[in-house]
């Protein structure tokens, strides 16, 4: 995983380890929370999240303590509802 932050606008952006190349490029991005967004490429594979604030990254973090695990294209888990798989997400705790 690789992680910026811009100064000058707080933006943080966690790319994922891998999403480079032509895989790696936004086809759509998803509002996850306000404030978090999942960037995925056209075939819905998972290239990063963004924060618009580091506030709003501790928001996220503090909602999902135990994590969340991004799932790739045509990924169910038994725990994951319709809408968190739809957004490729699965809340841990």
């Amino acid at each position: 995983m690789n992680i910026k932050m811009d100064p000058e606008t707080g933006v943080l952006y966690l790319r994922i380890k891998g999403s480079e190349g032509a895989y790696g490029l936004v086809d759509q991005t998803v509002e996850v929370e306000e404030g978090a967004y999942l960037d995925m490429d056209s075939e819905n594979r998972p290239v990063g999240m963004e924060f618009l604030s580091i506030e709003d990254f501790e928001a996220f973090l503090e909602k999902y303590p135990e994590g969340i695990e991004i799932l790739g294209p045509n990924t169910a888990s038994p725990e994951a509802s319709t809408d968190q798989a739809f957004h490729g997400l699965v809340a841990h705790g």
